[in-house]
């Protein structure tokens, strides 16, 4: 893992130090996992609390949501390692309310209730929340890294 800050400048901003292979692999496991939970997620959605539908499992994805972005960030430096493990989560999601069964035509995979639709919701708020932090972070290192934080303070 890499964990230099930014160093030296160039025309076109500052130069990050390269991230080594190990750590696209670890966005890749971090990928994986993004997908592991969209499929527990939709999956275990239509959870009863006695005969009250309670889908405890938005809150799980919401805060895997949160944290994966950050992580893949982290490793890299690279906003598209951070985007990846949501844009996985959104598709393999999607993918799950698109898909029929192959036994059974007539039934969806996945929940179609109001379930799904807060999961949904819930999921990209959380990823949209994340990744704007960490736009807004890097941005501000670059800034710094322009004009020194003494100069923007």
């Amino acid at each position: 893992m890499t964990t230099e800050p930014l160093t030296g400048t160039s025309t076109l901003g500052p130069v990050r130090p390269s991230p080594a292979a190990f750590d696209w692999f670890l966005v890749v496991l971090l990928c994986v996992l993004a997908a592991v939970v969209a499929v527990f997620g939709v999956f275990f959605l239509p959870a009863y609390v006695g005969s009250v539908p309670v889908p405890a499992v938005v809150v799980g994805t919401s805060a895997a949501l949160v944290v994966l972005p950050r992580v893949s960030y982290r490793l890299t430096g690279r906003m598209i390692a951070g985007m990846a493990p949501a844009a996985v989560w959104f598709l393999v999601s999607i993918g799950l309310y698109l898909t029929t069964n192959a036994l059974y035509r007539g039934v969806p995979v996945a929940w179609r209730g109001w379930q799904f639709y807060l999961l949904i919701g819930v999921g990209a708020i959380a990823a949209a929340t994340s990744l704007g932090l960490l736009w807004s972070e890097q941005l501000e290192q670059e800034l710094d890294a322009r004009i020194g934080p003494a100069a923007r303070r």
